[in-house]
Order: structure tokens, then sequence, then C-alpha cells
């Protein structure tokens, strides 16, 4: 069996590059693609290396194709895994770390774009022990960034794996027939169970033709009956202020009791804190998005109640709006305009 090298590098030997290629085709096709990239080559005809089958050459680079023999082929094998096939390790923890690639990841397989005009792959990612953790089955079209995607996903609750292939859909499928995933399959996640037929979601404003079917039941509802809540007021609301750096703010608060009840379970109640803030405390904006880079404000906070004291629901507000601060803006932040007493 025979493996063909693609060389690029430096004529003083201070840089080289090599690729593997099972075929003649292939590495020759490497090299036309760097040639017409780079440009001002001359190929080169005589004084050839041992086992060198063409050279082009500059003044101080050099492109060629070598072949080599059998014994070498796990060094061409393992260059040739790494030039079709990639991976990324997404198990990243708390503290900055990175933990098993098995554990959470996915790999790429597809073709280099010098050698292939349609950009198709196969990707694969998988997750165990993590924290989105369902049962069932899927099975979608349409999908990805150009609407050419097929997908088949599995959940085993303890583990998830995702199979994409993406780009292999013929173009006349895509955008403006379709413009987002039509997924078929059922699916149980927490207390959602979930039955989808080419089901593509009431966010397709713009697929032509039949847009699925799609059916959602709460399994606590079918159990237990569906949940029905009710909030009453105890006590009429009142207005206070809150004093902050910059001023004072005038807030309402109302102290509320929402009782929860089911027609085959138990009846619970909890109360809690509603608090409103008319003119609204500067905080910055959060900078993830182009629209959330100016400054924002808080309105309002809903808090647990643990007491009847107005000063557990002003303590809970001045901790969300000092936390918001210092983790968008730092610990020196403060809004551009004082509040007036």
């Amino acid at each position: 069996m025979k493996t063909y090298l693609f060389l690029e590098g430096r004529k003083d030997g201070s840089e080289m590059t090599i690729r593997s290629f099972f075929f003649l085709r292939s590495a020759r096709a490497a090299l036309r693609y760097q040639l017409g990239f780079y440009g001002g080559f001359q190929q080169i005809t005589e004084n050839l290396i041992t086992r060198e089958m063409e050279r082009w050459e500059t003044s101080h680079k050099y492109f060629s194709v070598a072949e080599i023999q059998t014994h070498f082929w796990m060094f061409s094998l393992w260059a040739l895994i790494k030039r079709y096939l990639s991976w990324q390790n997404l198990n990243e923890r708390k503290n900055g770390t990175t933990g098993s690639l098995w554990r959470y990841g996915r790999c790429w397989l597809r073709r280099p774009y010098e050698q292939s005009k349609k950009h198709r792959s196969i990707n694969l990612e998988w997750s165990f022990f993590g924290s989105y953790r369902w049962i069932g089955a899927e099975f979608g079209l349409f999908g990805g960034d150009s609407d050419r995607d097929i997908k088949f996903a599995v959940g085993l609750g303890f583990a998830s794996v995702y199979l994409t292939f993406e780009h292999f859909l013929p173009k006349q499928y895509a955008y403006p027939r379709h413009s987002w995933e039509h997924e078929t399959g059922i699916s149980f996640f927490e207390d959602l169970f979930q039955i989808k037929l080419h089901y593509a979601g009431d966010d397709c404003h713009s697929c032509k033709g039949w847009k699925g079917w799609h059916k959602a039941w709460f399994l606590s509802d079918v159990f237990l009956g569906r949940a029905r809540w009710d909030v009453q007021q105890i006590g009429a609301p009142f207005t206070t202020e809150l004093v902050m750096t910059e001023g004072h703010h005038w807030v309402q608060i109302a102290l509320e009791e929402t009782t929860y009840t089911r027609p085959r379970w138990f009846k619970r109640s909890q109360r809690s804190w509603n608090i409103t803030i008319e003119k609204g405390i500067p905080v910055p904006g959060k900078g993830e998005n182009s629209w959330d880079c100016d400054d924002d404000a808080i309105f309002g906070l809903s808090c647990p109640a643990t007491t009847t004291d107005p000063q557990e629901a002003l303590n809970a507000l001045r901790a969300s709006v000092e936390r918001t601060r210092q983790r968008y803006g730092g610990k020196n932040w403060q809004p551009a305009e004082t509040v007036a007493a």
C-alpha cells in the first residue's frame, strides 16, 4: 500500500508542514489549491529528491508531493485522521478547568475545503450525566444555519447523543421554503411528555407546506389535576424609600400570599414581597448583545417573605441592585445621574 505526502516549507529548513493522503490525486489537489492561493511558484523538473513526484518552488519556499513506503502506514493513518476529523472538549468546570472529553464533547468529520465545494460534515455530540437529562428519540430535517441539516438524537436519561449531517439536503429544500427545523419523535423531559410529527413550532412563520403536528402533556396535570393558584394581598401596599449611594428611590411594597392547589394533591401556600419602582433603579447593561450595552434599570422585584417586616423586602432589593452593578459594571460603578432626596 502506497501513501503520499504533501510537503510545504521553507528552503532553509526552518519550517515544514506535512499532510498525508492515501490517494495521489488528493495530494495533488492539495498542491494545486496552495499554488492557486499563493501564486508565483515555478515547477522544477531537475534534481528531484528521492521519491519526489512533483515540486514547485520560489527562492524561499517550496511545495512538493512525495511517495512513502508501507511501513509508515501508522503515521499516515494518524495524519489522515487529524486532517479529516476535529474534536472539542465541552466539559468545562466552574473553576475554569476542563474535565474528560468522553464525558461531554463533540467531533466533526469533513473533507478539507480545498477538496470539497459542498462543505458537508458529519457531527457527533455526546453528554454523560449532564444537567440536561431526557429520554426519547428525535429526527430532524431542515435544521442548522443552512436549513439543510439532518439530525438524529437519542436520550437515555443518563446520556444523550446527537448525530448531525450538515449541508446534506438539496438546496431547493432550504430557505425560503424551510427556515426552521422540523422534528419527529417522542421525548420525556422532567415533567413534560411530547410527541412530534414533522413539527416546526410556532416560530416557523415563513415555512411553506405542512408545519407538522405536536402534542404535549404535563404528567403532573394528568395524574394530579391541573394546577391552580390564587393570589391574595395581605394589608394595603405602602410606599417607602430605598437609600442608595446616588440618592433615594421611592418604592412601593406589597405583601402577598399565593395558594397553589391541585384536585388530587395537597394545598400549599407561600408568602412573598412584591416590589415596584416606578422610575427604576439604574444598573449597568449586560453588554452581551448590541442592544443591551447601555445602562438599564430595575423596575420591580419579587422575593420570598419570611416575616412581615418590610425591611426584609428593602434588603433583598438592595442586595439585588448591588449584585447586578458589581457583576456587569464592577465594584465602583455609579449611575451617571444622582437622585434628589
